[in-house]
């Protein structure tokens, strides 16, 4: 019944809406710090949160799989390879999201006999540029397009963009590590009322804390307020074992949802689990998986 009532939802929206709304969906570590997406690292995920946020990708190549359990048994399949080279950062992801076939009910809750289904496949690329750095900071500018095919039992087509944008001052402080000020527009060319996210974000000692702020233009909707805090809780000398916890909070009046995550790096290989508690809708959980080449 809720994937029945999850995939009238969606089809609402894209009737009513004209919006394609797999990419405004959240990914890998943005699940644990309640869907922000402007200044969170996503490695290669990136191309499809903020493609300015490639540019913190480790220098190397980089296999990656994230796997979400969306509301209502849905589940979104998505694999990546990464390319950092001092020519700039680069990233290749393709994605399935699907509910699966569901049983269609009349209007008293009967089984009609019939079954829909709604499913996305989505290939996208993405890659970010140095605008202006030095010592003390960073700029960079981060372009992703994609091409989306949609099914709700007829197939079709979208090409769109996403562009980013983010900043980072860097401080010489044993304490106050660095300030980063990031933007994402996404849907461009795609749907008609395109989806921005903002964030500021500041490190403190191992702990970084960040601000966000996410709605539509030109339609704007509810605004959507999201609090975060990541940071680690174990660092070997070398680096190469590290263990980090992500908390967050929502505060949009119909999206209020708590997040927590736990990363592990094993030397080449990183591992990720998030959850989040919709007040609506339920759990949401993620699984991701890193490898460097």
């Amino acid at each position: 019944m809720k994937k029945f009532l999850l995939m009238i939802l969606i089809f609402i929206t894209k009737v009513f809406a004209n919006d394609v709304q797999i990419i405004y969906l959240p990914l890998a570590k943005s699940v644990s710090l309640s869907g922000e997406t402007a200044l969170v690292d996503n490695k290669v995920f990136n191309v499809l949160t903020n493609p300015a946020m490639l540019s913190y990708i480790d220098f190397g190549y980089s296999l990656e799989y994230n796997k979400l359990f969306y509301y209502g048994d849905t589940g979104y399949d998505v694999f990546g390879l990464s390319v950092s080279q001092l020519e700039g950062n680069v990233g290749l992801v393709v994605g399935n999201f699907s509910s699966d076939k569901i049983e269609v009910l009349d209007i008293l809750g009967q089984p009609t006999g019939e079954t829909a289904e709604y499913s996305n496949k989505i290939l996208a690329f993405g890659f970010s540029t140095n605008l202006s750095s030095g010592k003390d900071y960073f700029a960079s500018l981060g372009f992703s397009g994609y091409y989306i095919s949609e099914k709700i039992n007829v197939d079709t087509q979208y090409f769109g963009c996403d562009i980013g944008l983010v900043y980072e001052q860097r401080f010489q402080n044993s304490m106050f590590k660095n300030f980063r000020i990031g933007s994402v527009i996404k849907g461009l060319g795609m749907n008609k009322n395109l989806l921005h996210s903002e964030a500021i974000s500041t490190q403190v000692g191992p702990i970084n804390f960040i601000f966000g702020y996410e709605n539509f233009y030109p339609e704007a909707s509810k605004d959507k307020f999201k609090i975060a805090t990541t940071g680690k809780i174990y660092s070997s000398k070398d680096n190469n074992y590290e263990v980090i916890l992500n908390l967050g909070y929502n505060l949009g009046e119909f999206t209020n949802s708590f997040s927590s995550g736990v990363e592990i790096k094993l030397k080449r290989i990183y591992l990720g689990y998030s959850f989040a508690q919709h007040q609506y809708l339920g759990s949401l959980q993620n699984i991701y998986l890193s490898l460097k080449l």
